[in-house]
């Protein structure tokens, strides 16, 4: 009779990458931290973070260096906030006086859920509050288990941490609080399983990859604006969203418009709206009029308020607001908006060639430089042409436009009968609707 053979323990755990990725891998038996504790302490624990190597016979777990690349260990990882030490339910800005760069990689951990994930620095910073007896998901313990700091843009920032949460989950993040991006070449079906598109992140360009089996279904367009949660080691977008396009002022959608004026807290966008500007809010800079995926993006520019043709604002922004503050703001180093996605807005602002009547039963022919999706402050040529029967002497009124001679919608016009003549007229379209003209008595 044989004696049945004890079943071995699979040393298997799940881990967080700094990626975001999770994973479930085997733990070598030579591993420095052992998935049981043999006696001297070096037991694997949920929410602590390792240094991790990979073998064929399984992953070492191992204390983390003092010093990974370019990054430095703080020996004393405690939260501070903009005024110094962190107290109950404030804001969480530095570890240990070094600022939390907005593009670190955070670990949060939830005891309670048996989870995490990794976020931003931004992301970290404008949702998580400090608090040491943890009342829900957003509050963060004292415990800091790990951080690291590194120099960027010539400044010493915290760029690597890893932080306890209270409550009982981990919490997505907020929509407020995503990465912006915009997209400055067109997604194609890379294959069954992903699309591929180029994004700009404000000071870069990255070719990235997302679950898309069917990329005419789910379209990514140049110069569309997403949010996202994170990019991976493997350049998979992931949590990626399109807000809403539209040039009418509303909040939490992304909105084309023309800026009245600006502070260096404040954007109106007319006489009676305004917006705050906050450290939260995000600015990126583009050429509208650029279509090179490598030309689009500029990494620096300055929010102006918006230039008039003839009394007509001209949209320079997109931006996003929760009614309130402004979220992000997307500018065009030109100060004036000519992307596609801004045009189809204005579908209905167009003008068509045809005639109109001039008086005893003679007509005009007009037609236009440009018909179709006419951008407020866009100067378009309007040509008259003349009956050789012809005789007036009235003007000639624009409706949802003006003429740029004197950026009024009215002006005088005469024409001697005898001869077929053409005359030109520059005109300022307003983005309000279908242009036309007709004759009037003269102004």
């Amino acid at each position: 009779m044989s004696t049945p053979r004890a079943r071995p323990l699979v040393k298997e755990v799940r881990i967080l990458n700094l990626d975001g990725t999770k994973e479930i891998v085997t733990v070598a038996d030579d591993s420095e931290y052992k998935y049981i504790d043999a006696g001297d302490g070096k037991e694997l624990k949920p929410g602590d973070v390792y240094s991790i190597t990979r073998t064929d016979k399984g992953v070492k777990f191992s204390s983390p260096a003092g010093t990974i690349g370019t990054y430095t260990q703080i020996t004393t990882p405690t939260f501070n906030n903009d005024g110094g030490a962190v107290t109950s339910a404030t804001a969480i800005a530095a570890v240990d006086n070094v600022p939390i760069d907005d593009a670190a990689k955070i670990f949060i951990y939830n005891d309670t859920a048996k989870d995490g994930r990794v976020i931003t620095g931004k992301q970290f910073k404008s949702q998580f509050k400090y608090q040491d007896t943890p009342a829900d998901n957003k509050q963060v313990k004292t415990g800091l288990t790990i951080a690291y700091k590194s120099t960027v843009n010539g400044l010493n920032r915290t760029t690597i941490a890893a932080a306890v949460l209270g409550g009982s989950t981990v919490p997505p993040v907020s929509a407020a609080d995503k990465n912006y991006a915009m997209i400055v070449s067109t997604g194609f079906q890379l294959d069954s399983t992903y699309a591929q598109y180029t994004i700009w992140d404000g000071s870069s360009t990255q070719v990235v990859k997302e679950k898309i089996p069917n990329i005419t279904g789910t379209p990514r367009p140049q110069f569309t604006v997403i949010t996202y949660g994170s990019i991976d080691a493997n350049g998979e977008i992931k949590e990626v969203n399109v807000p809403a396009f539209q040039n009418t002022k509303a909040s939490d959608v992304l909105v084309a418009y023309p800026i009245a004026s600006v502070s260096s807290n404040k954007m109106w966008i007319d006489d009676n709206t305004s917006y705050n500007l906050t450290s939260k809010t995000v600015y990126m800079y583009f050429d509208s009029s650029a279509t090179a995926a490598d030309k689009i993006g500029i990494a620096g520019g300055e929010l102006v308020r918006a230039d008039k043709v003839s009394g007509v604002a001209v949209p320079n922004v997109k931006y996003i607001t929760d009614g309130t503050d402004v979220l992000f703001v997307l500018v065009d180093i030109k100060n004036k908006l000519a992307d596609k996605p801004t045009r189809d807005l204005y579908s209905t602002s167009k003008a068509t060639d045809g005639t109109i009547a001039a008086g005893a039963g003679t007509a005009l022919n007009v037609t236009y430089s440009k018909t179709t999706s006419l951008l407020p402050g866009e100067v378009i040529t309007m040509t008259v042409t003349t009956a050789a029967d012809s005789a007036i002497n009235t003007g000639l009124t624009l409706t949802n436009a003006v003429f740029a001679s004197n950026d009024a919608a009215a002006i005088a016009f005469t024409h001697v009968a005898g001869t077929v003549s053409t005359y030109t007229f520059s005109i300022v379209c307003k983005g309000t609707g279908a242009i036309s003209v007709k004759v009037t008595p003269a102004p």
